[in-house]
Order: C-alpha cells, then structure tokens, then sequence
C-alpha cells in the first residue's frame, strides 16, 4: 500500500466511523509487506500518547503513519488576539461551544520530517447518524504537535 492508498484507505474508513460515533485516537501505518498496522490510544492519557507513538514506530517501523483522532478546532486571526491567547494557555476546549468546531482529524507522518494535516467538520446527530463534512487538508506550514514523531 502506498502512501496515496493509506491516505485514501484512512479517510474512508475514519469517516465511516465517525459517522457513527466519536472516533477514537488510533494509529496507523505500514508494515514492511504492506499490510496496515494499528494501535487503539483510547485508554492512555493524552500525555502518554508521545510514548504510544515512539513504541509504536519501534515495533512497526513504518515508511509513514497516520494519527486519527477528533478533536476542537478554532481559527484565530492573529496571535495578537485574545482567542489565540486563550487557546495557546487554556486549549480549545476552554472556548464557548460556538468558538469553536468538532473535527475529525489525519495528521500524516513521514520519516522525513514532512507532516500533512486534513480535517472534516464533525456536526451533531441528524436522525440518529452524524453529519461528517468533506476533507480538507491544512495550508498550515508545520505541524505542531506534543505527540508525533517526525523522524525516525
């Protein structure tokens, strides 16, 4: 499977789950054969979501791996202003509810220190399923992040 495959493969197969639920945080990669590989994060805490990682490039080795997870998102016009602020203090979680957006996100890896990142809004229950939105893939210049690996 490459890299163009894993994308296309975890974009349909995240998206058909959150349709249905929360997405829990996951890994994925490639094995050697081509196979995928995967790490269920759901029970660690987000602070041991760094070592989940690390063991789990030890033990697969991947070419690249993908974290998936849902998480807030917000945009901030500047890093001047009081949103951006309170974001980089408290989190986004600490927004009012209409501050920010619920996303499912892919955070793409590689071995080479490049990271991609693509979000789909995530909309409350509509007749018992939920709204997934359409894939976008970040203009952000870097990737930032407490829990990802960029070189291996």
């Amino acid at each position: 499977m490459d890299k163009d495959q894993f994308l296309d493969w975890l974009k349909k197969s995240a998206r058909r789950i959150a349709m249905d639920e929360e997405h829990v945080p996951m890994l994925f990669g490639v094995l050697p054969t081509g196979m995928p590989a995967v790490a269920h994060l759901a029970t660690l805490d987000k602070d041991s979501w760094g070592d989940a990682v690390c063991g789990f490039i030890d033990e697969v080795n991947p070419a690249f791996y993908a974290f998936v997870s849902e998480a807030y998102m917000a945009v901030a016009k500047s890093k001047d202003s009081e949103k951006f602020k309170q974001v980089m203090n408290e989190g986004v979680a600490s927004l009012p509810p209409d501050d920010r957006e619920d996303v499912l996100m892919i955070t793409l890896c590689e071995n080479d220190g490049k990271a991609r990142l693509f979000t789909c809004k995530v909309h409350p229950e509509n007749a018992g399923k939920r709204v997934v939105g359409d894939w976008e893939e970040s203009k952000m210049h870097q990737v930032v992040s407490r829990h990802l690996m960029l070189k291996w």
